[in-house]
């Protein structure tokens, strides 16, 4: 759930159809968000099956929505930005889609929990599930600060 403008938004993923959808609470509608016709920043065309299993979100300090897919991990799990430019709810706006945002290399497992820090939008965790060695474990995701930076 976010609040923009004062509207507030229901976001959930849709494994099975492969979609993110938002509910406006207030106006009591509801749309889809993200899914393999939204844009890939990376190429312009759509995402395609790409993007496959979306199973968790994330919002991160700035209100920016990350779609976590539940897929084949080592081979083609991933987690999408979605790139909202004027928070409206929708990726139809020109410089609007997704980009994928971090790949899973861990043998048989799968991302799950995202979490950003609510203090520092320069780093994250995420917990790798069912991994082939048994070892489930959560990664932090951090990105450095550049010279003379605060």
């Amino acid at each position: 759930i976010k609040t923009v403008k004062g509207a507030e938004y229901l976001f959930m993923a849709t494994t099975t159809t492969n979609e993110v959808y938002v509910l406006n609470l207030g106006a009591s509608t509801i749309s889809v968000f993200a899914n393999r016709n939204t844009v890939d920043l990376a190429t312009g065309l759509p995402v395609g099956p790409a993007l496959a299993s979306p199973d968790n979100l994330a919002v991160d300090k700035d209100g920016y929505i990350y779609i976590i897919e539940d897929r084949n991990g080592g081979v083609d799990d991933d987690i999408w930005f979605a790139k909202d430019l004027n928070q409206d709810g929708d990726l139809l706006d020109a410089g609007e889609g997704v980009a994928r945002w971090a790949s899973n290399g861990t043998p048989g497992s799968e991302f799950t929990g995202l979490y950003f820090d609510p203090r520092d939008k320069r780093r994250a965790w995420v917990n790798i599930q069912h991994p082939s060695s048994g070892n489930d474990r959560t990664i932090e995701i951090s990105i450095p600060k550049a010279d003379g930076e605060d």
